[in-house]
C-alpha cells in the first residue's frame, strides 16, 4: 500500500505542477489586461513597449511555459507578440498600415528584436478571439487545445477594454504542451511506468511517458516541411500502445468516456500478460479539464513486497519447521527410550533374555527424564532375576507363566511325551581321574551343547541327575511330530559329540561317551512339591522305562535306544535295528526295543542289509527256531557283519537250545 501511494503522490506532484503553471499563466494574463485597461500602453514610444515586454519576457523565462503574450485589437492585428526564443513583433493597433522598422535593444529579458509591419491574417478568426465575450469586461477563459507549427498548443484570452468600457480587442498567452513531457520527464517515471495527459474533449494525447509520436501528417509520413492545416492528432488505436489502450478500454467500461472521469479511478488491468495498476485523476484549473492518467507495472510494485512476503514465508517455514524438528528431536528424546524399554520387554515376554541385546537396547537410549531413567534401572534389575529364572525352569514354561494371568500353583496333567535319558559312560571313574577344575570345565561345555540342541528342537531340558540329562517333547509346548523331534535331537547330540571330542582331544582333554533312551508314552506332567517351593517334572511309568532304556545301553552296547512307540513314528525316517524284545526291572511287560542308526537317506547298503538280519533273527526267536538263529547269526558274523547285539542274542539263542526254553523275552534284573 505504501508503494502504491507512493505512484498516487507522483501523480498528484504531476497534477500539482501542471495546475501552477496554469494559474500563473492566467496571472501573467490578467495583469497584462489590466495594463492596457489603465491606459498605459496608449502613448508609449517603442522603447517604453519593449522595457513592458521585456518584463513579460523575463516572467515567460521564469514560468518555463508560456511560448508568447500578445494583444489583437478588435480589427485584427497582432500587437505584442513575445517568443521565448527571444523574438518580438508588435503592431500598432489604431494605425494598421505603417512602415517597417527593425532596431534591437536590451531590455531586462533579454536581447529582442522588435519589427513593425502591417498584419496579413485576420486574427479575428483565431481560437482565442472566438472564444471572447466581448460584452464582458472580465471574461477570461482557455481555448481548447490546437496545432500549430506541428505541436499541440493552447492559449488562455482575456477581454480587454478602454477607460470608456469599450471593447478594443483581447491579451492572451499562448502554451506550447511540450512542457508537460518536461514535468513527466522530471518525475522520472522509469520504463515499468506509462503517465498520459488526455484532453477529453477531444480524445487527444497531450502528452505521454515513455515519449512517443502523437502527432501525423494527412499528406506525407513525415511532420517536417508539412503544413498546419494537414496534420492531425494519432488516435489512440493508431499510437500503438498496449497500455494506453487497456488504459482506455478501462476508463470506457468504467465511467464510460474520458469525458465523465471524476476523480480517481484505480483497477488493474492485465494486457499481454503483463498486470498493470492504473490510476486516473483528472487535473482542472479554471476552464481546463485534462486527464492524467498513470500506470504502473504492478510487479515493479510488488515485486519488493512478492521478494519481502517470500523471505518472510521462508522465515516462517524454516522457524516452524525448526520448532517441528526440536519438538521430534524432544519427542524422539522423550519417547524414544519409552519405545526401546517397550521393544525389551517384548523381548523378555517372548523370553528373549539374551542380556547384551537387551543392555543394548536400554542403555543406548538412556532419558534424562529421572521417572524413564528409574524405569530403565528396575527393568534392568527385573531382566536380570528373569534371566536367572529362565536358568533354572524350562524356558517355555517361564514363557507360559509370564504370559498367563493366573497364579502358578500345584498340578499335573496327563499328556503324551517323548522323553529321553542321556547318560555319560563310566562318569564316576572320569572323576576320580580328571581335576574338578578340568572336568567342572568339560561338564559346562558339554552341557551347553547338548542344552542348546534339545531347545533348538522344542525339546526341554527338565533336570540334571548327576552327569545324567532328562529331557522332553511335547510339554508345555506341544509339538506335531515330538517323537521324530526327540530322535533327531539324540542324532544332533551325537554329531555334536564327536566333534566336541575331537576338540577335546586336541587341548588334552578327555573325550566322552554317552548312552540315550527313548521312550514315547501318556505321563503327569506338571508342577509338583510345596506351595512354597515346587518343581516343574513328570511322572509315570514311561519315566522309568526311558530311564531303563538308557542303562540297557550298556549291554547292548548301543548309544541311542528307543522303544517301538518311538520306532512306530519315525521308521520311515530313520534306520532303526530292532535288537530285542527285553523285560525291564520293575516291569511286567516286555518292551521291544530299537537302536536308532541314521537318517534313512544317508543309510549305506551294509547298514540297512544289517537291518534285514536284524528284522530275521526276531522273526526267528518268534517261532522258537533257535537253531536257526544260531546258524543264521554264524554266518552272517562270518560274512563280515558285526554288531554287540549280536552276540547276545547268540549266547541267548545257543541257551535254550541247552535249556529247552521257549522264551524269545530278554529279562534284565539291572537298572
Amino acid at each position: 500500500q505504501r508503494r502504491v501511494h507512493g505512484q498516487i503522490q507522483q501523480l498528484y506532484r504531476l497534477k500539482s505542477n501542471i495546475e501552477s503553471k496554469l494559474s500563473a499563466t492566467e496571472s501573467l494574463v490578467l495583469t497584462n489586461r489590466a495594463l492596457f485597461k489603465s491606459g498605459t500602453y496608449q502613448g508609449l514610444n517603442d522603447s517604453d513597449q519593449l522595457t513592458y515586454m521585456s518584463n513579460f519576457y523575463a516572467q515567460l523565462t521564469n514560468l518555463k511555459t508560456a511560448s508568447s503574450v500578445h494583444f489583437t485589437s478588435k480589427f485584427g492585428g497582432l500587437f505584442g507578440w513575445v517568443f521565448t526564443q527571444g523574438q518580438y513583433n508588435s503592431w500598432d493597433y489604431d494605425t494598421p498600415t505603417k512602415n517597417q522598422t527593425e532596431w534591437t535593444s536590451d531590455g531586462k529579458g533579454g536581447k529582442l528584436t522588435i519589427s513593425w509591419s502591417t498584419p496579413q491574417t485576420d486574427n479575428t478568426i483565431a481560437a482565442w478571439y472566438v472564444i471572447l465575450n466581448q460584452s464582458d469586461p472580465s471574461f477570461s477563459g482557455w481555448t481548447g487545445n490546437y496545432i500549430w507549427q506541428s505541436r499541440f498548443w493552447t492559449t488562455y484570452s482575456a477581454t480587454v477594454f478602454n477607460n470608456k468600457h469599450e471593447f478594443i480587442g483581447q491579451t492572451g498567452c499562448d502554451i506550447m504542451l511540450d512542457f508537460i513531457d518536461n514535468m513527466i520527464s522530471e518525475l522520472r517515471i522509469g520504463n515499468n511506468r506509462r503517465s498520459y495527459v488526455i484532453d477529453p474533449r477531444s480524445n487527444n494525447i497531450l502528452a505521454s511517458w515513455p515519449p512517443t509520436e502523437l502527432l501525423k501528417c494527412t499528406s506525407g509520413p513525415k511532420l517536417v516541411g508539412c503544413d498546419d492545416s494537414q496534420i492531425v492528432a494519432r488516435s489512440i488505436d493508431e499510437i500503438n500502445d498496449k497500455q494506453l489502450s487497456a488504459l482506455d478500454k478501462m476508463v470506457q467500461s468504467s465511467v464510460g468516456g474520458w469525458n465523465k472521469v471524476e476523480g480517481q479511478i484505480k483497477r488493474t488491468i492485465v494486457e499481454s500478460d503483463i498486470p498493470w495498476l492504473s490510476i486516473v485523476d483528472v487535473a482542472t484549473t479554471t476552464k481546463v479539464k485534462w486527464c492524467i492518467g498513470l500506470m504502473v507495472d504492478e510487479n515493479s510494485i510488488l515485486s519488493n513486497i512478492r521478494r519481502k512476503s517470500q523471505v518472510t514465508i521462508i522465515a516462517v517455514f524454516a522457524a516452524v519447521g525448526a520448532m517441528v524438528i526440536a519438538a521430534l528431536v524432544f519427542s524422539l528424546c522423550l519417547t524414544q527410550p519409552l519405545v526401546r524399554l517397550a521393544e525389551a520387554m517384548q523381548n523378555i515376554g517372548k523370553l528373549e533374555v539374551e542380556r547384551d541385546k537387551t543392555m543394548l537396547l536400554v542403555l543406548s537410549n538412556r532419558s534424562f527424564l529421572t521417572e524413564i531413567r528409574a524405569m530403565q534401572v528396575s527393568f534392568l534389575v527385573m531382566h536380570r532375576a528373569i534371566s536367572a529364572f529362565a536358568k533354572y525352569v524350562p524356558r517355555d514354561l517361564v514363557k507360559e507363566l509370564l504370559c498367563t494371568d493366573s497364579e502358578v500353583g500345584l498340578g499335573m496333567t496327563s499328556n503324551k511325551l517323548s522323553i529321553m535319558f542321556i547318560d555319560i559312560e563310566d562318569f564316576t571313574g572320569m572323576c576320580e581321574r580328571v581335576k574338578n577344575s578340568i572336568l567342572v570345565k568339560l561338564m559346562s561345555e558339554y552341557l551347553d551343547a547338548m542344552c542348546a540342541i534339545i531347545i533348538g528342537s522344542g525339546g526341554t531340558v527338565d533336570k540334571f541327575i548327576g552327569d545324567a540329562i532328562m529331557a522332553f517333547w511335547n510339554a508345555p509346548r506341544p509339538i506335531i511330530e515330538h517323537e521324530k523331534a526327540a530322535v533327531g535331537s539324540a542324532l544332533d547330540i551325537s554329531s555334536k559329540l564327536d566333534e566336541l571330542n575331537q576338540e577335546w582331544q586336541v587341548r588334552g582333554l578327555p573325550t566322552l561317551k554317552i548312552r540315550m533312551g527313548i521312550h514315547s508314552a501318556a505321563v503327569y506332567v506338571g508342577n509338583i512339591g510345596s506351595n512354597n517351593r515346587m518343581n516343574y517334572t513328570l511322572m509315570g511309568d514311561g519315566v522309568n522305562l526311558a530311564s531303563r532304556l538308557e542303562s540297557l545301553g550298556k549291554i547292548y552296547k548301543t548309544q541311542i535306544l528307543a522303544t517301538q512307540a518311538i520306532y512306530e513314528k519315525v521308521k520311515l525316517e530313520y534306520l532303526c535295528y530292532y535288537l530285542d524284545v527285553v523285560q525291564v526291572k520293575g516291569k511286567e511287560k516286555s518292551t521291544n526295543i530299537y537302536q536308532i542308526v541314521v537318517e534313512m537317506d544317508r543309510s549305506t547298503e551294509k547298514q540297512q542289509e544289517l537291518g534285514h538280519i536284524f528284522e530275521e533273527i526276531m522273526e526267528m526267536f518268534r517261532q522258537h527256531n533257535f537253531k536257526s538263529v544260531t546258524d543264521y547269526i554264524t554266518s552272517n558274523q562270518q560274512s563280515g557283519f558285526d554288531h554287540p547285539a549280536l552276540e547276545i542274542l547268540l549266547i541267548r539263542a545257543q541257551s535254550n537250545l541247552k535249556s529247552g526254553n521257549n522264551s524269545i523275552i530278554n529279562v534284565v534284573n539291572t537298572k
